[in-house]
């Protein structure tokens, strides 16, 4: 009895040592999880505000009211936000660096060639202003290129890591009814071979 008692035992603590183990690896993956969750909220916050710099800058050139030069500053701002957050990140990925800090010069010079629109006299001519509205332009379906290659790229990351944690928990449950079946096959033969030996001794 006393040698099942400490087999059994072993064989517990064996099935919770290796699910610790296998568990403690999944840490890092709800950390990358997380952390690329947010990325992905902060790509389509800028991707919205480029979106809305286009509208905006559009309706400010045909109209020059002052509440779309302040809506266009306030999409500036806040691409600059969400340009901050992301690059705070930590552990890219190997192409994230590269393209980011493209899109952080893309955005950047954007800022300057939309300020230039802004301040142009109303009274520019129309070929000055059409030479700035192509830069603006061609800089802003630049930022949303690599805005898009960059979120499929952190999607495609997340999933990985997604699919990685899902394997390493069905694992955990594998061994886990693997142990348990033999612990409970094991106690059912001590018992048998228990209940045997006590009752040759109540034979005698």
């Amino acid at each position: 009895i006393t040698v099942a008692f400490l087999i059994v035992t072993v064989l517990v603590m064996a099935m919770a040592i290796v699910s610790y183990l296998q568990l403690r690896q999944v840490q890092p993956y709800s950390a990358t999880i997380i952390r690329d969750s947010s990325e992905l909220v902060a790509y389509q916050d800028l991707a919205q505000s480029l979106s809305d710099l286009d509208a905006n800058l559009e309706r400010f050139l045909v109209i020059r009211g002052v509440e779309y030069q302040e809506a266009v500053d306030t999409n500036l701002q806040e691409a600059s936000d969400s340009l901050a957050f992301l690059q705070e990140g930590d552990d890219p990925t190997e192409e994230d660096p590269v393209l980011l800090e493209e899109l952080s010069n893309t955005v950047e010079q954007l800022q300057s060639d939309v300020q230039a629109v802004l301040a142009l006299e109303p009274d520019a001519s129309s070929r000055e202003i059409n030479e700035y509205i192509f830069v603006v332009y061609d800089g802003i379906e630049k930022a949303q290129q690599l805005q898009e290659e960059l979120t499929t790229l952190t999607l495609e990351e997340l999933e990985a890591a997604a699919q990685t944690q899902s394997q390493i928990a069905n694992n955990v449950v594998t061994q886990s009814v693997i142990f348990g079946i033999i612990v409970t096959i094991f106690t059912i033969i001590t018992a048998v071979t228990t209940d045997r030996r006590l009752a040759a001794i109540n034979t005698l």
